[in-house]
């Protein structure tokens, strides 16, 4: 069943590929869904106590109920999700919870038997031996010796209960030192590996998004494209419903506000088909954890509920496809095969952060994508709901309102950490407006009245124009009755 969805899915990459010069047809929006497994990170204190044992099957126990969880609200939408789960959990599944009648492993093997897809994600832990404890470690003791260590535990444990090998894992180490970044290229060569994340540094710049397609990542760089590397990174936010980001996450994982990053993604999309650009694989991905999922289950199901109603499947446009990590790569490769010299994303990010620190010295970096104006105006604001006024004339317009958040100066590593969330600006909505076909002048009073202060999607500049006679075209627009957030 697997063979014949994955053999659907490059067939209709294939048609697309070849049908890429016809107007009335489009590829989708691919999604996908990921859940990162943590270790315990359990204290050595307690190895030697008499509940040792307890506290480790109580995790346990709260891991495992949590990725069924969403494995079955994934179906229940007919999804699929691409787990990466962690040497301690798939250890305990085969050693901790072994009796006479086997193991645990069932139902990590199970999820591959039904469509899903299962690599691997660390932090810095490493298996002792003693009393089945994993030893969390300080970043800075993580060498490359300790690292290819790390990736032995985890990958070999996790491939060991799944009974096959992966092809990703998402190491959260520091592989910023040459030595580091020699021994990542020589793990993920050894270890037989061709995916993996990348692409959060993204969102320590203004426009505070991920890349929107997957790319090969040049080796010692954040967000250089090099199209001869032999991996794949696939970008991903972090977790889905977390309003303040945690360590170098700079996200904020609202759902409203995701929902705000998808019109994004979905405005430059339909702006590339309207302006005649040659398409890529536009893609977005979303985050769970089994240690904090229980917290955030409403808002995995909010936001699945959301992308299925207004894109999915009998929806008013049904442009997404959700496919696994390993679907997207493989979509990812036929465009690549069809399309010899085109990028898929580039950006000097270390060009960018000088030009931060140095703007005396190093020139701006652009933006990657076309409608910058739109990235900015929608800074930090979250999604209301769609309008349907002018929808019969092919006019998009979706409202939305400017939360706002307080963020720390801005540290080494670029980022600029979020400290609080606070309230919504209801008195002053936005609106996204673009046509999806033709243009003209369109009265949008019906939706908001008055004099308008109009962003231009592409350059940015600020205009004033009657809600009477709104001049509508492929350019998506940032609208509103005020000029408070359209700088």
């Amino acid at each position: 069943m697997l063979l014949r969805k994955l053999a659907a899915l490059l067939a209709s990459a294939a048609a697309c590929l070849l049908s890429c010069g016809d107007p009335g047809y489009w590829p989708p929006i691919y999604v996908v869904l990921n859940v990162h497994g943590h270790d315990y990170q359990l204290s050595a204190d307690l190895v030697g106590g008499q509940d040792w044992w307890a506290i480790k099957e109580q995790r346990y126990a709260r891991h495992r109920e949590e990725i069924l969880w969403v494995r079955d609200e994934a179906e229940r939408h007919g999804l699929r999700v691409s787990f990466q789960l962690n040497g301690e959990y798939a250890r305990d599944a085969r050693v901790l919870r072994t009796d006479g009648d086997g193991d645990d492993t069932d139902h990590i093997r199970d999820l591959v038997a039904r469509g899903h897809s299962v690599g691997v994600h660390f932090h810095p832990a490493r298996f002792t031996g003693v009393r089945e404890f994993w030893e969390p470690l300080p970043m800075a003791l993580v060498t490359p010796a300790v690292a290819r260590e790390m990736f032995e535990h985890h990958v070999g444990e996790v491939e060991a209960a799944l009974g096959a090998s992966v092809r990703r894992v998402d190491p959260a180490l520091d592989w910023s030192s040459a030595e580091m970044i020699a021994e990542y290229v020589a793990l993920m060569a050894d270890f037989g590996l061709d995916l993996e994340p990348a692409g959060e540094d993204f969102s320590y710049t203004p426009w505070q998004g991920l890349p929107w397609s997957p790319f090969r990542r040049q080796s010692g760089s954040k967000l250089h494209e090099d199209p001869t590397s032999p991996w794949l990174t696939i970008p991903t936010h972090g977790q889905t419903g977390e309003a303040i980001p945690k360590g170098l996450h700079a996200v904020v994982g609202t759902v409203a506000q995701l929902e705000r990053r998808f019109l994004e993604l979905v405005a430059e999309r339909d702006h590339a088909r309207a302006t005649g650009q040659p398409w890529r694989v536009w893609a977005m991905g979303f985050l769970t954890h089994p240690d904090q999922n229980e917290q955030h289950r409403a808002d995995v199901t909010a936001l699945l509920d959301w992308l299925v109603s207004q894109f999915g499947p009998g929806s008013p446009r049904p442009i997404v496809q959700f496919v696994t990590d390993a679907e997207l790569a493989s979509v990812y490769e036929v465009w690549e095969a069809a399309s010899p010299g085109a990028s898929s994303f580039d950006f000097d990010w270390e060009g960018w952060l000088a030009s931060v620190f140095e703007p005396d010295v190093a020139d701006e970096v652009a933006y990657p994508y076309a409608i910058e104006g739109v990235a900015l105006g929608l800074a930090d604001a979250e999604v209301v709901g769609r309008r349907d006024e002018l929808v019969a004339q092919g006019i998009v317009i979706w409202e939305l309102v400017h939360r706002a958040v307080d963020r720390g100066p801005r540290q080494a590593s670029g980022v600029e950490p979020v400290l609080a969330v606070g309230e919504a600006d209801s008195e002053h909505p936005l609106y996204l407006v673009y046509a999806l076909t033709g243009e003209g002048r369109f009265d949008v009073s019906a939706v908001v009245s008055g004099t308008l202060f109009v962003k231009d999607g592409v350059s940015g500049e600020v205009s004033m124009a009657d809600a009477t006679d709104l001049a509508i075209g492929a350019t998506p627009l940032v609208v509103s009755a005020s000029d408070l957030y359209l700088h």
